[in-house]
């Protein structure tokens, strides 16, 4: 299987008429298996299913790497088939601590069942959690996803803005802990959207909900330094009995209220990918949300109409008692409009848009907090634009110190670190 393509930027970015404000009722339904509210299942990883397009894998193995954090002393894997209207096979699945590359670190790969049974049938639209797998993990480990699949040309496809390497291999090697089979390297996830693990009753999650700049783009090709993952970082130095885990479900390309065809750049809206992504996340006890730029860039939707997003957003997240708190849109655009991007950021008209609906992020007191990334981020001498300390170079993307900069601008406090 070869790797999915990456952001290159948002070039070409076409206005389009938004799709009506409202969470949809269908986003993937989750399997029977799903943790539940009164256990200590916490998220520990995940990524947001973009679409369902091949190649996928035909008699061959995808090995996923990715980063957990928090520590647990079992694990559960997701598994998504939420944008695909026609089921799909896997034949076996595993999970174990990174070695190193393609390599399973020795005696810790485990084989992953579903109510049992060694291969799972997951139907369009819906998610599957696997069985409690006994595979303790502590926080920040490096853990290796292996799926095999003997005939599914198409999978879904998630979010892997970093660029974090993936392996693909002839053949079942899903259950051989050596990589010497996995020749092939790509930058593409599949299918396992999430994984659990079983922690301390007063540990919890934090979901960044956003669009590239929560994904970390532009930090390719070292990974892990999204603002979510340093995030992540700050939080592990707390007291081991109330660590809250930071899960990344940013999108490159996502918009909150218009919604792409499965496949395409952007994936579903925020609005509509919300039930899944966040609240159904295991031990979500706070989002914070950073999205709307994408919408601005459009030029079609309005300050009001994002407003009336955000609104929504946070009466889904009361209602299911969650913490929600807002980062206030970062700047973005050349005022030359210079390449890369053809998307007028930068032009007035959409600079009026994100200035109105930073000031009713800051003053509505609509959130339960506000993270002022604009602000962290800002070139004093015109705060319309990324104090160049901070710009990858493109004029909207941070580079790898404007990310350290974001997670740094979080209060832990806000994210109430030690609350049951």
């Amino acid at each position: 299987m070869s790797g999915t393509p990456r952001e290159r930027g948002l070039v070409g970015l076409v206005a389009c008429v938004g799709l009506a404000l409202g969470l949809s009722a269908g986003v993937a339904p989750v399997g029977a298996s799903t943790p539940s509210a009164s256990s200590r299942w916490v998220a520990a990883w995940a990524a947001s299913p973009v679409g369902s397009t091949g190649p996928g894998l035909v008699d061959a193995t995808e090995r996923m790497v990715v980063q957990v954090a928090l520590a647990g002393a079992r694990t559960r894997i997701r598994l998504s088939n939420a944008l695909a209207t026609s089921p799909v096979t896997l034949n076996a699945v595993f999970v174990g601590a990174s070695g190193g590359g393609a390599t399973v670190a020795a005696g810790t790969n485990r084989r992953v069942t579903f109510g049992g049974r060694l291969s799972v049938t997951i139907a369009g639209g819906a998610d599957v959690w696997s069985d409690p797998v006994p595979l303790a993990l502590p926080g920040r480990e490096q853990v290796v996803i292996s799926l095999f699949a003997a005939n599914a040309p198409k999978l879904t496809q998630l979010d892997n803005s970093t660029g974090v390497p993936s392996f693909d291999a002839g053949g079942n090697h899903a259950g051989d802990p050596s990589g010497a089979a996995f020749t092939t390297v790509g930058h593409g996830w599949v299918v396992a959207d999430g994984l659990a693990v079983v922690a301390s009753p007063t540990a919890g999650a934090v979901v960044a909900f956003g669009d590239s700049i929560t994904a970390g783009f532009q930090v390719h090709p070292t990974p892990n330094l999204s603002w979510p993952s340093l995030l992540a970082d700050r939080l592990l130095a707390g007291p081991p009995a109330c660590r809250r885990a930071v899960i990344n479900e940013g999108i490159s390309g996502n918009q909150l209220t218009h919604s792409n065809p499965p496949g395409g750049f952007g994936g579903p809206s925020a609005l509509q990918r919300a039930g899944r992504d966040v609240f159904s996340q295991p031990g979500a006890r706070v989002v914070i949300v950073l999205v709307g730029i994408n919408d601005i860039g459009s030029g079609q939707v309005s300050a009001t109409r994002i407003i009336a997003g955000y609104r929504r957003l946070i009466a889904e997240a009361h209602a299911r008692h969650l913490r929600i708190l807002a980062g206030t849109l970062t700047p973005a655009g050349d005022p030359a409009q210079q390449p890369p991007f053809v998307v007028p950021y930068g032009a007035a008209t959409q600079v009026q848009r994100r200035i109105t609906v930073n000031d009713w992020i800051r003053g509505s007191r609509a959130f339960d907090g506000v993270i002022d990334f604009a602000d962290a981020l800002a070139d004093p001498r015109d705060t319309n634009q990324l104090a160049p300390a901070y710009d990858s170079g493109d004029y909207l993307h941070p580079n790898s110190a404007g990310y350290q900069r974001m997670a740094d601008a979080v209060d832990l406090a806000s994210l109430r670190p030690c609350s049951a």
